[in-house]
């Protein structure tokens, strides 16, 4: 939150501010601590007044309120700001990308922060009962995930938004934000004393699952605010999206280092699975995954690429760092991908490795090990489509025509090719399952190919006619 101290005066950010004044109205105020209390009154009558199933009541209270209501008033507060035509002038504003992304994050689902702050009130007094001071380091973690979820909410309405989405997007992702309420309810239980292995370490579960959700609240609390920059119009290097993915490669590469051990010690190996691969595979899923949302929710088109190439032949000043600038976030992803592919060809992956990541790729071998370049291709090939739609002169919902004839590509024709007895062309157009990594990579890149031509032809025949008007 951010204040600003003027003599014995504090003045509250702006954006908070309003959504306090709008969400916190009277009978909310009243009715929330009278219907926590009423419920937990019920669970108390109900158990004999166990501090246990109280504290469990609560803690479920507050995931409930806070994870559960607050990210979906999260998730819809861009798309409700578009519908009532709000937006454009919170963008005229004053206000920095730090104080309008904090501000909403915090403000928009304030409403689930204080119902669900009775509940986790209730939550310390009964847990420190019988928690003792774990219940402060649950409480803790808690607080973390729910602050990461609403800034992933937050950035999730803001695609939407530029997706054209403003109706309820929310409701799509109530089970999926249901799920991730339900972690913090995970850390209390008789597992508590079981530490976590951590690349090799014994850590204690809940300072792990603390630290953990802290870190994540600050890693998404970095992507609002970047995310806001963007709607601002304020120019930035593309580094933040990069360095996450290498971060959830250290982070969930300790934790699969442990599985990764246990499948060799099965194996009776001494061929431990190598870090470097753990954290570069996760790295290359990560930045894999995340190119073809990005894709779908930034606004790309023949100005874009109009403006990285002539700033890169010096027509526009600012030379290569003001076209990493405007180059679309989508493209740095998917260079980390095929650079991550490249090095996981390259790299001794391990026997505790293969045999962990062999349920996923089928068979790691000497040409199992191309698979992250074949699928690296196959996005590349994707992007070449999206693009043929993207960079004409007047583009049209580029993403719902791509999503359409992914569709088609990858699960419809191949089905009714083989459904004909045509094999050889359902291989053709969608080889992973019927070819080898290595053939699956050679038919991605002439498909992505024939895209891309198509795509830049599109985009330069739409140059000549701007030029010749």
């Amino acid at each position: 939150m951010h204040a600003a101290m003027n003599g014995n005066q504090v003045t509250l950010n702006p954006e908070l501010r309003r959504y306090c004044w709008l969400e916190l109205t009277p009978h909310r105020l009243i009715a929330a601590p009278v219907i926590a209390g009423l419920i937990l009154a019920l669970v108390a009558a109900v158990s004999n007044q166990s501090f246990a199933a109280l504290a469990s009541a609560s803690l479920a209270g507050f995931a409930v309120c806070t994870l559960l209501y607050g990210s979906y008033l999260a998730v819809n507060a861009m798309p409700e700001e578009v519908r009532e035509r709000t937006w454009d002038a919170q963008r005229m504003s004053a206000l920095t990308p730090w104080q309008l992304a904090l501000g909403k994050v915090l403000g928009a689902p304030v409403a689930g922060w204080y119902a669900g702050a009775w509940f986790l009130a209730v939550f310390l007094v009964t847990g420190m009962r019988t928690e003792g001071v774990n219940a402060l380091l649950i409480a803790g973690s808690a607080v973390s995930a729910a602050l990461a979820l609403h800034a992933v909410a937050m950035i999730l309405g803001v695609f939407a938004t530029r997706a054209g989405v403003t109706r309820n997007p929310g409701a799509l992702l109530l089970l999926l934000i249901f799920w991730f309420a339900l972690v913090p309810l995970q850390t209390l239980g008789e597992n508590n004393a079981a530490p976590i292995v951590w690349w090799g370490a014994q850590v204690p579960r809940l300072w792990f699952t603390l630290v953990s959700a802290l870190l994540f609240a600050a890693w998404a609390s970095l992507g609002a605010v970047r995310t806001f920059a963007g709607e601002l119009r304020v120019r930035q290097l593309p580094w933040a999206w990069p360095a996450f993915s290498l971060y959830v490669g250290v982070w969930a590469g300790g934790l699969a280092d442990a599985q990764a051990g246990r499948a060799a010690d099965s194996l009776q190996s001494g061929a431990a699975a190598n870090p470097a691969v753990v954290v570069l595979l996760i790295f290359f899923l990560c930045t894999g995954l995340g190119a073809y949302v990005l894709l779908f929710a930034e606004r790309t088109g023949a100005m874009t690429l109009a403006r990285v190439l002539r700033t890169l032949r010096g027509e526009l000043a600012g030379g290569v760092a003001r076209a990493l600038q405007s180059v679309p976030l989508w493209s740095v992803s998917l260079v980390c991908a095929w650079a991550s592919a490249a090095a996981l060809l390259v790299l001794p992956w391990g026997t505790g490795l293969n045999s962990l990541a062999s349920a996923v790729l089928n068979d790691i071998s000497a040409a199992g090990k191309l698979m992250p370049l074949a699928l690296a291709a196959m996005l590349l090939r994707d992007a070449g489509i999206y693009c043929i739609f993207a960079l004409t002169r007047f583009p049209r919902r580029p993403a719902m025509a791509t999503m359409l004839y992914l569709v088609l590509l990858d699960g419809v024709v191949p089905v009714l090719m083989n459904a004909a007895g045509l094999s050889t062309i359902a291989f053709l157009v969608f080889p992973l399952g019927r070819a080898s990594a290595a053939g699956a990579l050679v038919i991605f890149l002439l498909q992505a190919a024939v895209a891309w031509g198509f795509a830049l032809k599109r985009w330069r025949d739409g140059q000549r006619l701007d030029l010749r008007t």
